[in-house]
């Protein structure tokens, strides 16, 4: 008996051995397409971690050397995707330093952009349309200044600036464009007033938002136990939940309730839309 067991160890061993070795050589075949390591991941079902292990060492594919953007591609920024919400090319930290609105804030920390362009360069590499629209619309309202912008203003500006590519993100933009157009009407951030009548005029926008954010937690979540997503998505549409229509409060007993609405948002846009991630 004792011989009969080891002998199957040695071969759930072996077998073990042998998928880890096919999945190692699939790696480095998608790693020579021009793959990233998030999206070889997302293909072989495994951590990014693993991925990264596997590849130790392998110089990365041209179109993915460090110390440049990645290179646009129509597969990447699809026909009708608008030119709005692309981040423009000769955007550099010197550029967004000059820019009036931005780079003469009092407030504008040169470490912490060039922190968002290496985010902006990375999402681009992995073919991600939503975290660069992001910061492009974040660039564009500084400029046109409706939020001044400090730190207990901060979370409406980056709610206003984000909500749209959220909207976007999970498939129902209507009430997400609505939160963001009530946000420009009534100013919610100037006293107890303002907050009141955003609040009042925005309860049909924020229900509808919330069950959408609730559907797609649900998905996720089923993603997850189905092998296909990461336990982290849940938990952040969880925290953003707890922050709609207030953006600057939020749960403190809510999981990811602490987390900064920045924080949050982009931990989302990271991950694939869940209807893109074959759960239905």
């Amino acid at each position: 008996m004792d011989n009969c067991g080891q002998n199957n160890g040695q071969i759930m061993e072996d077998r073990g051995q042998m998928i880890r070795k096919d999945r190692e050589a699939e790696a480095r075949e998608l790693r020579s397409s021009g793959r990233t390591f998030k999206q070889i991941a997302a293909e072989l079902g495994v951590g990014e971690r693993s991925v990264r292990r596997w590849l130790h060492g392998e110089a990365a594919p041209p179109g993915l050397r460090r110390g440049r953007p990645p290179e646009r591609t129509a597969s990447r920024y699809p026909t009708g995707w608008p030119e709005t919400r692309l981040w423009p090319r000769d955007w550099t930290l010197d550029t967004l330093a000059a820019m009036p609105g931005l780079g003469d804030a009092p407030d504008f920390l040169r470490e912490a952009w060039q922190g968002n362009l290496a985010l902006i360069h990375s999402a681009e590499a992995d073919g991600d349309l939503h975290i660069p629209w992001v910061f492009r619309a974040l660039v564009d309202l500084a400029k046109d200044n409706p939020v001044p912008l400090g730190n207990k203003t901060l979370p409406w500006a980056f709610a206003l600036a984000s909500l749209p590519v959220v909207g976007q993100w999970a498939g129902c933009e209507g009430p997400f464009q609505a939160l963001a157009d009530a946000m420009r009407a009534y100013m919610p951030w100037v006293n107890k007033a303002a907050r009141r009548e955003y609040l009042k005029a925005t309860r049909e926008a924020t229900a509808e938002g919330r069950q959408c954010l609730r559907t797609a937690q649900a998905l996720a979540v089923a993603g997850s136990l189905r092998g296909s997503g990461a336990f982290t998505l849940p938990v952040l549409l969880g925290a953003l939940l707890a922050k709609v229509p207030e953006f600057d409060r939020g749960s403190l007993w809510t999981l990811g309730g602490r987390l900064p609405l920045s924080s949050v948002v982009l931990g989302i846009l990271s991950h694939k839309p869940v209807g893109e991630r074959g759960v239905q």
